[in-house]
């Protein structure tokens, strides 16, 4: 081949490599929306935003803004991913959420509820849980039923024991009939401060700490707050008889028990919570 023929060939190339790298570029896509506190109805600030693909590798980040709303850039459309939710001192999303990136802008908003024990609060989520469950008309009892599972879904996405006394308390002065049920009145009238020192002994114990006595609390008391560490363990794959064993030897059969019925329970809480607390309006 000549030179001259050379040269021309290799032309065409510069010509045609562009276009075809044009070509095999994939659509990018983002994921947007708003992350606010369930319960005010405020933007929350600050939240951390993870993107991760079926490995679990991290694929974008983002904080929210002061308005609450973030935007991860860089995914691929027609890519399946899990976004992941969580800001400081709010429960973290407790479950990654599925997407599907199927066009070039997803928007997706998500409800946190802080992890804090003040009354006015918890009182304002009990009334929004009230009127939620009032707007569907049930019966009495089904309605007692209805607040009892919604509080219990707090123990599913990992609040803690004092916020779920506060909680308790609120939800049985907005609706005494909840008080029949011996998880909720038993975290209303027990100490802030003793539910406290029971979730901190329950998890030292849990986790290989020296086992101390445990605070006077109920078995429903212990046994919910005791549900919610070993969950917390299992989710990081931490083994799972070993937990149940601890606690068989450290605080006996009952509390044991009580806690195998929570944790058995798990499946229907995730439809509670979905349903209850992240989607009420």
């Amino acid at each position: 081949m000549s030179l001259k023929a050379l040269l021309g060939a290799l032309g065409a190339l510069s010509i045609l490599i562009p276009c075809f790298y044009s070509q095999a570029q994939t659509p990018q896509g983002v994921l947007k929306g708003t992350v606010r506190d369930e319960t005010r109805k405020v933007a929350i600030g600050g939240a951390k935003v993870q993107v991760l693909n079926s490995a679990g590798l991290v694929l974008g980040t983002s904080r929210t803004g002061q308005d609450g709303t973030y935007l991860v850039s860089g995914l691929v459309v027609g890519q399946s991913v899990n976004a992941v939710y969580s800001a400081a001192g709010y429960a973290p999303d407790p479950w990654t959420r599925p997407l599907k990136i199927s066009k070039p802008e997803i928007v997706q908003d998500v409800a946190l509820l802080c992890d804090c024990k003040d009354t006015a609060y918890w009182k304002a989520w009990a009334d929004i849980q009230k009127a939620w469950v009032e707007s569907q008309n049930p019966d009495p009892s089904v309605k007692a039923r209805l607040l009892d599972e919604s509080w219990s879904a707090l123990g599913y996405i990992g609040i803690s024991a004092e916020a779920r006394g506060s909680a308790a308390r609120s939800l049985v002065s907005v609706e005494p009939i909840t008080g029949k049920f011996p998880a909720i009145i038993g975290f209303a009238n027990t100490d802030p401060m003793v539910l406290r020192k029971a979730e901190e002994q329950l998890r030292s114990t849990l986790n290989g700490g020296i086992h101390e006595d445990l605070p006077r609390v109920s078995t429903e008391v212990s046994g919910e707050i005791a549900a919610v560490e070993i969950r917390k363990q299992k989710a990081e794959g931490k083994e799972f008889k070993y937990s149940l064993d601890k606690l068989n030897s450290s605080w006996g059969g009952e509390i044991k028990k009580y806690t195998v019925e929570v944790i058995d329970r798990d499946p229907h809480m995730k439809s509670i919570a979905e349903g209850m607390i992240i989607t009420s309006q």
